[in-house]
C-alpha cells in the first residue's frame, strides 16, 4: 500500500511539472487519469473544448461528479478563471460540490496550491488566481446577479433544478467563451432540465451530451457493483433509475405512488404546528427524521434526512442538525428503540416514544393512502421522493399483490407515520383531516 501511495505521488508530482513544460505528457496523464467522457473540460485540444453547453446525466457511479470536480481542479490550476459550482439546494458541506472539489484536489496531490477563504468558504488557487465560489442556485438571486463574470458554471443534481432558474443562468452566464455544465440522475421525462436540454441541444455556441453509468467507469468500486446486481435481483425498476438512469418509474404496487411529488414550498399560518418524526435505523435500515405540516388533506414534508450506520453518541447532534425545530417542538420515534430515546431526550427533551399495537402499520399507511398530495421539498435528502414511491404493498408467492406492506423502503414512510400521530386516531381508522 504504501508503495502504491509513493507511486501515485510521484505520479501527481510529475504530472504538474508537466503541465506548464511538458503540454502534451501533462494531458496524456489526466486522461489516464480522468473517464474519457470528461476530456473536452480540461483538454484545450479537444475538438468538443470549446462547447458552451454540457449535459452529463446517468445513474448512481458513473463518476460525474468525481471527474467534473477533477476538471474543475485542473482547470483552476492552469488559467485565472471565476467558477461557480453549487446545486438547486445548498443544505451542507458533505452534501455539496465543494466537497467533491477538495476531495479531487487532495487526490491530485496540490492541496498546497489551493486555500479555502475563511469568510467566504471559497477555494483560491494560490498559483493562478483562479476562484472556485459555492452555493445553493434556487435561493441565490445576489449570486446570479453576478454570474456575468463567471467563466464556468456547474450545476450538480440538475434534475432538480426549477425553471425559472433554469431560465435565469443562461442568459446571465454570458461572459465570452464561458461555459455551463449540468449533471444529473434523470428522474422525470418532464422535469425542467430535460427541457432545457432539449431546447439548447442545437445551440449554434455547441452542446455536448454524455450519458455515464457504474458500467463504463473503470474505477467503479466492488462493493457498488455488488449494491447494483443486488437491487438489480430484488427490485428491477429501481436499479433501472438508481445505476442505469432511467426515468424513475412508480411500480403498479407502489402504496403511496399516486400521492408523492415534489414541490417547492414555503411554510405559512394555514398549516399544521411542525409534526416530527423519527425511525430509528436497525442494521441496513436508516435512522430518519422529517418534518412534516398538514393542510386539510395534504402533507408537506419540509425536511427529510436519514443516515445508514450512525452512532448512538452520534445520534442527538445529527437529528438537531437537519431538523433543528426538533429542540423547540415535540418529536414522535419509534419505541422499539427505548435506550435511543432515552439518551436522545437529554438533549431533545421533547422526544416522545410512539407506541405500536397490532394494525398500527396498517392505520398509518391507510391514512397516508387518504391524502390527496404529499409534497416533498426539493430540499429534503436526496432520494425522499423515490424511496416514497418504492414504498409497496408485497406480493405473494404467485406474484400478486397483497395488502401487506413490505419492509423494504418503509423508513421515511414509518417516521412520516410517527409525525402525524395525533392525527391518524385509534387502530380503527378514526381519522382526523382537520
Amino acid at each position: 500500500m504504501k508503495k502504491m501511495m509513493n507511486r501515485k505521488a510521484l505520479l501527481n508530482i510529475y504530472r504538474e511539472h508537466c503541465r506548464k513544460n511538458n503540454r502534451a505528457e501533462f494531458l496524456r496523464i489526466m486522461r489516464a487519469q480522468t473517464h474519457e467522457h470528461f476530456w473536452h473540460l480540461f483538454d484545450e485540444t479537444h475538438p468538443e473544448y470549446k462547447q458552451r453547453f454540457g449535459f452529463f446525466e446517468g445513474g448512481r457511479g458513473g463518476g460525474r461528479s468525481t471527474n467534473i470536480s477533477r476538471s474543475i481542479v485542473s482547470i483552476a490550476l492552469d488559467k485565472k478563471l471565476r467558477i461557480m459550482a453549487g446545486r438547486s439546494f445548498q443544505t451542507s458541506v458533505e452534501q455539496s460540490c465543494k466537497h467533491d472539489i477538495i476531495a479531487q484536489i487532495e487526490d491530485m496531490g496540490v492541496v498546497e496550491s489551493f486555500k479555502i477563504l475563511k469568510r467566504s468558504g471559497n477555494i483560491l488557487c494560490l498559483t493562478t488566481g483562479a476562484l472556485i465560489m459555492f452555493g445553493g442556485f434556487e435561493r441565490a438571486d445576489k449570486t446570479v446577479k453576478s454570474m456575468s463574470k463567471i467563466d464556468l458554471l456547474w450545476w450538480e443534481e440538475a434534475d432538480s433544478a426549477m425553471e425559472a432558474m433554469l431560465d435565469k443562468i443562461e442568459p446571465t452566464v454570458r461572459k465570452k467563451r464561458s461555459r455551463i455544465i449540468f449533471s444529473w440522475n434523470p428522474t422525470k421525462k418532464d422535469a425542467p432540465i430535460e427541457r432545457f436540454k432539449e431546447l439548447y441541444r442545437e445551440s449554434t455556441l455547441g452542446s455536448v451530451e454524455r450519458k455515464t453509468n457504474y458500467t463504463e467507469n473503470p474505477w467503479c468500486t466492488e462493493s457498488l457493483i455488488a449494491a447494483a446486481d443486488l437491487l438489480k435481483k430484488k427490485d428491477y425498476e429501481k436499479y433501472l433509475h438508481v445505476f442505469e438512469g432511467c426515468f424513475f418509474k412508480a411500480s403498479q404496487h407502489s402504496i403511496l405512488g399516486k400521492v408523492v411529488k415534489e414541490l417547492s414550498f414555503e411554510t405559512t399560518d394555514d398549516m399544521s404546528t411542525p409534526m416530527i418524526g423519527i425511525d430509528w435505523g436497525f442494521s441496513k435500515s436508516k435512522t430518519t427524521i422529517v418534518e412534516c405540516y398538514l393542510r386539510g388533506r395534504d402533507l408537506f414534508v419540509r425536511r427529510c434526512a436519514f443516515k445508514v450506520d450512525l452512532g448512538l453518541l452520534d445520534t442527538p447532534p445529527w437529528l438537531i442538525k437537519h431538523v433543528p425545530l426538533v429542540l423547540k417542538y415535540t418529536s414522535r420515534a419509534d419505541s422499539a428503540r427505548p435506550e435511543t430515546i432515552d439518551l436522545c431526550r437529554k438533549s431533545i427533551p421533547l422526544i416522545k416514544a410512539v407506541l405500536k399495537p397490532p394494525g398500527s402499520v396498517e392505520s398509518r399507511v391507510k391514512y397516508l393512502q387518504g391524502l390527496d398530495n404529499i409534497y416533498i421539498h426539493p430540499e429534503c435528502q436526496r432520494g425522499t421522493a423515490e424511496e416514497l414511491i418504492s414504498y409497496q404493498w408485497k406480493l405473494d408467492r404467485f406474484g400478486e399483490a397483497t395488502m401487506v406492506p413490505e419492509k423494504e423502503n418503509d423508513d421515511i414512510a414509518d417516521a412520516i407515520g410517527y409525525a402525524i400521530q395525533p392525527k391518524i386516531g385509534d387502530n380503527r381508522g378514526g381519522f382526523v383531516f382537520a
